[in-house]
């Protein structure tokens, strides 16, 4: 076997061989060198030895004897542009060949040379530091960037986070020009929620190990997840992989890993602090990370703090918080083919203000745990990969802030009143095995499992009853007080299989297909645990019948998505999609707890309804990139149809005299619901230094009538007359 490194000689800088003498004489036999000890230095003519010990004969040029390196110069050897080759091998025919050697003067030793490694150029820092939508993907390891194939993908690095002063990974995709149809509702300096393309609760997944919120007006799918730990973030707009579960949106991130050192041992460690003046925020972190060849490890830890900020006229809004989070990587590389990787995160957030919403969080704490086992190069598949995780979170909160009463007076007058707490759970596998055809395509073979929980009571008090001006019917003030509002323990459990296939039928154009079936099973306990029913069991008093809280539905996907390069500037990239998704366990089970999840009201009571259906979305996407010396673009538009869109209907008020004080919504499937758009981008490098750029992003949805208003559910022939057909929220706006 040979080993062959190729670099090149120029003029007459300093060469690894050297000569300090040559004999014309009669060649003796033979003498073989050993194989670590040969380099052959070649201009198709010349062939030396490197060890300054060793000896070497040749039968046409006789022997030649190496006692020190020397300049090619000095070794009176004239070499130009020769090409540097060093070569392994037993056998010494296959090393030694005739030699043409120049004698020429000596000349002086000079100085010792050496080339200085030019730093990386500044549009890749840049590009790692503010990011760009048509480079980032090229940033991206191999094996991540086959997950950012799909049309419209966007790639936002983690090195963003130090360049662009972010919090959590909401925050980086908010800021960051990279995310194309990406927008973020800004809870806090430390909550932010995601909404990809208008996408809502339930419609956008998070990858890593399956993330979803406790309750969907305080924390959010990845304000727990610390930016600065991410290495990268692909965003998926669309049905468009199979890997991450049922869904229509995908918000895949990468934990930065373990690192490996060749040369042995290494550590390191960095510290960072962030000041912003409005709010007086302090953000800082200590990170230490090192190892060896087969294994290393990183270990974090942040602390921030904040007061309540100054909007633009001065008013001052609520939005101080204490946040603390640890992160811990270990990595192991078992052999040449098997590595372990271990990640630990923890997050304490207190007393954090959120300025559009009802409530304060008093107190959060997330745990999660997920382990990576990889293994290459195995006699029937190429890469098996398996990931298994847990996370936690538990949370309370409340109204009775003085910032929050301040800022919402309703809530005093009508002395409301509330206490909030609630958790939620997530573990699971996911099970890879991939096969590579060594011609740019593969095919990936999966099944994986998520088991859910999620619960949550809020208990209140208010004086809105005492007052009859609030009355809409009979009186009923005690019920109301000390009445919890909850969603009881609840269950999700979701197995499935996948399959993705990667074809790169020629150099121009690759297609990508893929799909998955699932099942998703659910169920909520039965307990009432301090909920008002007035005398119905929770199912009956969400949707005014028995036996409707355990449902199951069977969900599938399908996909087929194409690149085609033009030219070597243009790409043409397409996509058609189906996918299903479930309902999540707040649109069935919640019984009208009090969020501010619509704008037009500050206090609004969402329901559940566990009779809905599965939505489904059929979506097409169509555009191209571009790519030119100077001048880079792209554009993609898209037309999603989703047949049963779960949505919020108006279903009753709370009014004092003519005042709306308070809407209810219940959970309902429409008919159909359409979105449609496009985003679009364009840079033009003005010379080495100077980049402008333009992102555009454009979203339109619409909903035909509702199929089945939540307040015209039927009733069991069991419920009582005086109920009739009327839900719970009928039943609140009859007494209201």
């Amino acid at each position: 076997m040979k080993i062959t490194l190729r670099g090149f000689l120029f003029g007459t800088a300093l060469v690894a061989v050297s000569a300090s003498q040559v004999f014309a004489a009669e060649p003796p036999e033979i003498q073989s060198v050993p194989a670590s000890e040969v380099v052959r230095v070649t201009d198709n003519s010349a062939v030396l030895p490197i060890q300054p010990s060793g000896a070497v004969t040749d039968d046409s040029i006789g022997r030649v004897r190496i006692p020190q390196l020397l300049s090619a110069s000095q070794a009176g050897l004239e070499l130009s542009n020769a090409e540097l080759i060093e070569t392994w091998s037993t056998d010494p025919e296959d090393v030694f060949q005739p030699i043409s050697l120049q004698e020429v003067a000596p000349v002086p030793v000079a100085p010792q040379q050496f080339q200085q490694i030019a730093p990386p150029p500044a549009s890749t820092l840049s590009n790692r530091l503010f990011g760009s939508p048509s480079r980032n993907r090229s940033l991206l390891s191999e094996n991540r960037r086959a997950n950012a194939f799909s049309p419209g993908a966007s790639v936002v690095l983690g090195s963003e986070s130090k360049g662009r002063k972010t919090t959590d990974v909401g925050s980086l995709l908010g800021r960051s020009t990279g995310a194309l149809g990406v927008s973020t509702e800004r809870r806090s300096p430390i909550v932010n929620d995601v909404r990809v393309r208008g996408s809502q609760v339930g419609q956008l997944l998070a990858s890593g190990s399956y993330w979803f919120p406790v309750r969907q007006d305080l924390d959010t799918l990845l304000s727990k997840i610390d930016s600065s730990i991410v290495e990268d973030i692909i965003v998926i707009k669309g049905p468009y992989s199979s890997k991450y579960g049922p869904g229509y949106n995908f918000v895949d991130f990468e934990l930065t890993q373990s690192p490996r050192y060749e040369d042995g041992f290494e550590s390191h460690g960095s510290s960072s602090l962030n000041y912003s003046t409005n709010g007086k925020q302090w953000n800082g972190r200590q990170s230490f990370w090192g190892g060896d060849s087969d294994y290393g490890y990183r270990v974090g830890y942040g602390i921030g703090t904040g007061e309540d900020f100054e909007s633009g006229d001065g008013v001052s809004m609520p939005s101080s918080y204490k946040t603390g989070n640890l992160d811990v990587a270990l990595g192991f590389d078992l052999d040449d083919h098997r590595s372990l990787e271990f990640n630990y995160m923890r997050l304490d957030q207190r007393d954090v203000q959120l300025p559009n919403q009802v409530n304060v969080i008093d107190d959060l704490q997330t745990d999660s745990w997920e382990l990576i086992y990889t293994v290459t190069d195995m006699d029937l598949v190429d890469r098996f990969t398996a990931e298994t995780w847990y996370n936690t979170t538990q949370l309370q909160g409340n109204s009775q802030d003085s910032g929050k009463r301040r800022q919402i007076p309703l809530l005093d007058e009508t002395a409301f009143i509330n206490q909030v707490d609630g958790w939620n759970a997530s573990t699971g596998f996911n099970l890879a095995w991939t096969w590579d055809d060594g011609a740019g395509g593969e095919l990936t073979v999966g099944v994986d499992m998520r088991y859910l929980q999620q619960e949550y009571n809020e208990v209140i008090q208010w004086g809105l009853f005492e007052n009859s001006n609030f009355m809409l019917g009979d009186p009923l003030t005690a019920p109301f007080q000390n009445t919890n509002y909850p969603l009881p323990s609840a269950m999700s459990s979701n197995p499935g299989v996948y399959l993705e296939h990667t074809n790169k039928v020629n150099e121009d154009l690759t297609v990508q297909t893929g799909g998955r079936l699932d099942i998703v099973f659910m169920n909520a306990d039965q307990g009432l645990n301090g909920a008002f029913t007035f005398g119905d069991s929770l199912e009956t008093y969400n949707n005014g019948a028995d036996d409707t809280f355990r449902q199951h539905f069977q969900l599938g996907q399908a996909f087929i998505t194409a690149d085609y390069a033009l030219d070597d500037n243009v790409t043409l990239n397409s996509g058609v999609g189906f996918g299903m998704r479930a309902p999540t366990m707040a649109e069935m089970y919640s019984s009208a707890y009090f969020a501010t999840v619509t704008p037009q009201f500050v206090l609004t009571a969402p329901a559940g309804n566990s009779l809905l259906k599965a939505e489904k979305r059929t979506q097409i996407d169509l555009g191209f990139t571009a790519e030119y010396e100077n001048v880079r673009g792209g554009m993609n538009a898209y037309h999603a149809w989703v047949k049963d869109f779960i949505t919020l209907d108006r279903a009753g008020t709370v009014r004092q005299g003519t005042t709306v004080v308070q809407p209810f919504f219940g959970y309902t499937n429409t008919d159909l619901a359409t979105l449609a758009g496009f985003e679009g981008y364009a840079e033009h490098d003005l010379n080495d230094w100077f980049t402008t750029f333009g992102t555009v992003s454009f979203t339109e949805g619409a909903t035909t009538r509702v199929a089945e208003r939540i307040i015209r559910l039927r009733a069991r022939s069991s419920t009582p007359p005086h109920l009739g057909a009327a839900t719970a929220l009928e039943r609140k706006s009859r007494c209201l």
